[in-house]
């Protein structure tokens, strides 16, 4: 069955609305796990390049830090439990944030002890880093193609023209892995062979409800990134400024980024449960053998 971008959207958006509460917060889980993962990453990226600059603005600060944190034996038992949180919080993050779309799939199915005879606990204790994985592909495909576009097309336009067209179509390729994942329990291989089948078939429907989402959805991003980037300009106006704290603005910088993490946090936690939904209003109408031919209401 051809799925309506329009029709899809509205359904998913039915959907969101009626499992509202429990959606988002176990996307407020998934977005705090993945904070924990970014800050984790930072924490490794400081450790291994940037430790003895981060050492000598502390102490500029009056702050000191203890010489034992500075020997090679700590630092090294330091960045390999920080990898292994950042790796573990960001399948956490994964995990929790594709088992909402197999959620909204299941209230989209009228008998799911027919379809879903394998608890979310076994997906859990099966396939937690199937989704880990798969988005790690698409990380890595989608890096390389990036690379190789600034590599071959030197033009800054053409560029990021290529580069947007690059990144519809490798999202929409690989849009219903972690839906295919979550609901059929296929392997991370299988889940991105099948799902590039889908888009084959669906490929305008695919990228047009890919461009209607996002332009819904990045206005409100920009909105979240707004404090920060008030306050970055105000910094940069004030910068030449001979009266100019640097603690104050250090403490300033610090506020901007606290309001923004409040908010972003905020934002994808409301914006994620409608990606969900979205997946599995589409994985329902193109696999009418679960919810029927009309590909179900999205409302019941």
């Amino acid at each position: 069955m051809t799925p309506s971008p329009l029709q899809v959207i509205y359904k998913a958006i039915a959907l969101y609305r009626q499992n509202f509460l429990r959606f988002f917060m176990m996307s407020l889980g998934s977005t705090l796990w993945f904070l924990v993962s970014i800050a984790s990453l930072f924490t490794i990226v400081v450790s291994l390049f940037l430790q003895e600059p981060v050492f000598e603005f502390l102490a500029q600060l009056s702050i000191k830090v203890p010489a034992t944190s500075r020997t090679p034996i700590v630092s090294l038992i330091s960045i390999g439990l920080t990898v292994i949180l950042f790796v573990f919080g960001s399948a956490r993050s994964q995990y929790q944030t594709d088992i909402i779309g197999r959620l909204a799939y299941q209230n989209l199915v009228p008998d799911r002890s027919k379809i879903f005879v394998v608890p979310i606990t076994e997906v859990l204790r099966t396939r937690f880093w199937h989704f880990w994985l798969a988005e790690g592909y698409v990380s890595i495909v989608t890096g390389g193609v990036d690379c190789l576009i600034d590599r071959f097309i030197p033009d800054p336009n053409w560029s990021m023209l290529v580069q947007i067209l690059a990144m519809i179509t490798i999202t929409g390729q690989y849009f219903l892995t972690s839906i295919l994942i979550a609901v059929d329990l296929d392997t991370v291989r299988q889940a991105l062979k099948d799902s590039r089948k889908q888009f084959d078939a669906h490929v305008i429907e695919i990228c047009a409800i890919l461009i209607i989402t996002w332009l819904m959805t990045v206005p409100l991003y920009l909105l979240a990134f707004s404090p920060a980037i008030v306050v970055g300009m105000a910094e940069w106006n004030n910068s030449n400024a001979e009266s100019a704290d640097m603690f104050a603005a250090i403490v300033r910088a610090l506020q901007a980024v606290g309001i923004l993490i409040v908010l972003a946090t905020a934002v994808h936690a409301l914006v994620v449960p409608l990606w969900q939904s979205i997946k599995a209003v589409l994985y329902g109408v193109v696999n009418a053998r679960a919810i029927g031919a009309d590909g179900g209401d999205g409302t019941s």
